[in-house]
C-alpha cells in the first residue's frame, strides 16, 4: 500500500463525501414525510371509531421511529410536520393552518413539545444503545486480539498477530518497528505490502524511541510525518515503535483514543513477554552450559588423578634407576603443570558449586610469597623473582590455603606469559588498604581486556610457553573475592603486565 498525503486525499474524497450526505438528506426527508403521511391517513381511517380527541397521540409513533432509525435531527423535523399535519387535517377549521379556538392551540403546543421531548429521549437511547453495541464489539474484538497474541507459536507470528490486530480494529495501516543493531528495523507490518519509511518517517519513529512520546501526525508534535508512531512503553524502557496510517490522511486514530490506549498497553505486554522470553531462553542455556562445565570439569579431574598419580610414581622409579637421565627434568616439569592443571580443574568445580570453606587466619605476606614461589621453583627457573615485601608490612585476615593457590596461579601466569625476565613482587600500603602486584616484563596485555582477563578459559598472550585451559586467571578470582579480596589486571607504564591483590582495611591487622 503506498500511502497519499492527507491534502491530495483529501481532495479527491471530498466530492463523494458532500453528495453522500446530500443523497442521505433526501432520503431521510423522504422517509419523514411517508411516516406522517402514513400516520394522517391512519388517522384518517380511525378517527370515526375513536373520536378526535385521541388522534394527537398517534402522531408519537412516526416521532419516535425516526429517532430511533434516523437521530435526533429527523424526531424532531418529523414532530414538527406531524404537529401541522394534525392541525391541517384534524383540528377545526379543517385543511387551514388556522387556530381559532384555545383548546387547538393548546393541544398543538403540547403535541409539538411532546414530540420533541420524545424525539429527544429517543435519541439518547439511540446513542446509547450505539455506544453501548460499540463497547461490546470493541470488547470482544479485544479478547480475540489477546486470544490471538496469547496463541501465535513464535515471535514473528506474535508480531504479525499484533500488527494484523491493530489494523483490523482501527481501520488503519500498521507497521511495527524494532532496535536491531543501534537502528529502528521493521520486524511486522499489515497489510503485508506497506510501503518502506521514507528519512522523514524514520526520524519521527526515532523520536518517538528515544523520547518516549507520540510523535507525527495527529500528536501535535514538532516533526512532520504522514504517519502516526506510538512507542511502547513498559517497565524496563521502550520495547518498540508501532506506526499508523490511513489512506485517507490525517489522524489515524482521531476519537479513538481509549481503544488505542487499551491496544498499545496490550501490545507492550506481549513485547514485555516476548523479551523476557528470550532472555530466560539464555538464562536456562547459561544454567544448562554452567552444569554441563562443571558435570565435565569433575569427570575429568576423577579421570586424569589416578593416571597421574601412576605417571608421577614411574617417573620417580626412572629418576631412582637412570638419576642423570637428560628427560628427567623435563618429565618431572610436566608431572607438575599436570599436577597443577588437574588442581585447577578441581578448584574451579569448587567454585561453581559454591563448595568453598574459609578459614580466615593472620597471615605474613612475606611467608605466603616465600611458599607460593617455592612451590613454583621449577616453573620459574628461567625467571628472576625479585620480592619487594617490606617486614613492616601489617598482617592480613585471609584463608592461607585459598591464598596460596591465588599467588601460584597469579605467579604462574607471570612465569608462563610474561617470558624469561624477572617477576617483581611488590607489597604497598596505602590509606585503603594493603597491595601486592605480580608484575612481569612480557608484551602485556591486549587493550581493553583488562577486565575480561580472569573469565574462564581465557588466555593471555606472549611469553614462551603456551598451552593450558585457561582457568588460572578465573580460579585466582574466584578464590579472592570471597575472602574479600579484591583482583585487578593493569598494564604497567614500564611494559609487562601487573596482577594487584588488595586488602581492604578490614583485613588488615593493625598493632
Amino acid at each position: 500500500m503506498i500511502f497519499t498525503p492527507a491534502r491530495r486525499a483529501g481532495t479527491a474524497r471530498r466530492g463523494p463525501v458532500v453528495a453522500g450526505a446530500h443523497r442521505r438528506l433526501v432520503v431521510d426527508s423522504v422517509v419523514v414525510v411517508a411516516l406522517v403521511a402514513a400516520t394522517t391517513a391512519i388517522g384518517a381511517l380511525v378517527e370515526p371509531y375513536l373520536g378526535r380527541g385521541g388522534l394527537d397521540l398517534l402522531f408519537l409513533l412516526p416521532v419516535m421511529l425516526a429517532s430511533a432509525r434516523l437521530g435526533l435531527k429527523s424526531g424532531i423535523a418529523t414532530g414538527a410536520l406531524g404537529s401541522l399535519a394534525f392541525n391541517y387535517f384534524f383540528l377545526p377549521p379543517l385543511y387551514t393552518l388556522a387556530i381559532t379556538r384555545p383548546q387547538s392551540l393548546l393541544t398543538l403546543i403540547v403535541l409539538t413539545g411532546i414530540a420533541a421531548f420524545t424525539a429527544e429521549m429517543t435519541g439518547r437511547v439511540k446513542i446509547w444503545a450505539t455506544m453501548g453495541v460499540r463497547g461490546a464489539r470493541e470488547n470482544e474484538a479485544l479478547a480475540a486480539f489477546g486470544q490471538a497474541l496469547a496463541s501465535a507459536p513464535d515471535v514473528a507470528a506474535t508480531r504479525r498477530a499484533m500488527c494484523e490486530g491493530i489494523a483490523r480494529l482501527l481501520g488503519v495501516s500498521v507497521i511495527l518497528l524494532d532496535r536491531r543493531e543501534g537502528r529502528l528495523e521493521r520486524v511486522a507490518c499489515w497489510p503485508p505490502d506497506v510501503a518502506s519509511l521514507g528519512p522523514v518517517e524514520r526520524a519521527a519513529a526515532d523520536w518517538a524511541w528515544s523520547a518516549g512520546e507520540a510523535t507525527g501526525v495527529g500528536t501535535g508534535t514538532p516533526v512532520s510525518s504522514d504517519w502516526q508512531f506510538q512507542p511502547l512503553k513498559t517497565l524496563s524502557g521502550v520495547s518498540a515503535v508501532i506506526g499508523l496510517s490511513i489512506v485517507e490522511g490525517g489522524d489515524p486514530v482521531a476519537g479513538r483514543a481509549v481503544l488505542l490506549a487499551t491496544l498499545l498497553g496490550q501490545s507492550a505486554l506481549v513485547q514485555e513477554r516476548l523479551r523476557l522470553e528470550v532472555e530466560a531462553g539464555e538464562v536456562a542455556m547459561l544454567r544448562e552450559r554452567d552444569r554441563l562445565r562443571a558435570a565435565l570439569l569433575s569427570s575429568i579431574g576423577h579421570d586424569l588423578r589416578t593416571p597421574l598419580t601412576s605417571v608421577a610414581v614411574a617417573v620417580d622409579s626412572i629418576a631412582r634407576e637412570y638419576p642423570d637421565a637428560a628427560a628427567l627434568p623435563v618429565a618431572r616439569a610436566e608431572v607438575a603443570r599436570l599436577r597443577r592443571f588437574l588442581e585447577n580443574l578441581v578448584n574451579m568445580v569448587r567454585i561453581d558449586v559454591g563448595a568453598l570453606n574459609l578459614s580466615p587466619e593472620p597471615i605474613d605476606l612475606i611467608d605466603a610469597v616465600a611458599s607460593a614461589v617455592d612451590d613454583l621453583r621449577h616453573l620459574t627457573r628461567d625467571s628472576h623473582i625479585d620480592v619487594q615485601v617490606p617486614p613492616s608490612l601489617p598482617l592480613v585476615d585471609a584463608d592461607p590455603i585459598l591464598l596460596h593457590h591465588v599467588l601460584m596461579n597469579l605467579l604462574a601466569n607471570a612465569a608462563i606469559h610474561g617470558g624469561p625476565g624477572s617477576i617483581e613482587i611488590n607489597g604497598t600500603r596505602s590509606p585503603d588498604g594493603v597491595h601486592l602486584a605480580i608484575r612481569d616484563h612480557g608484551p602485556g596485555l591486549v587493550p581493553g581486556s583488562e577486565a575480561g582477563i580472569f573469565d574462564a578459559c581465557t588466555q593471555g598472550s606472549g611469553g614462551t610457553r603456551h598451552g593450558g585451559c585457561g582457568l588460572g586467571l578465573a580460579i585466582a578470582k574466584g578464590f579472592a573475592e570471597p575472602m574479600g579480596v579484591r583482583i585487578a589486571a593493569a598494564n604497567h607504564r614500564g611494559g609487562g603486565a601487573v596482577m594487584t591483590l588488595s586488602f581492604p582495611n578490614q583485613l588488615v591487622r593493625t598493632v
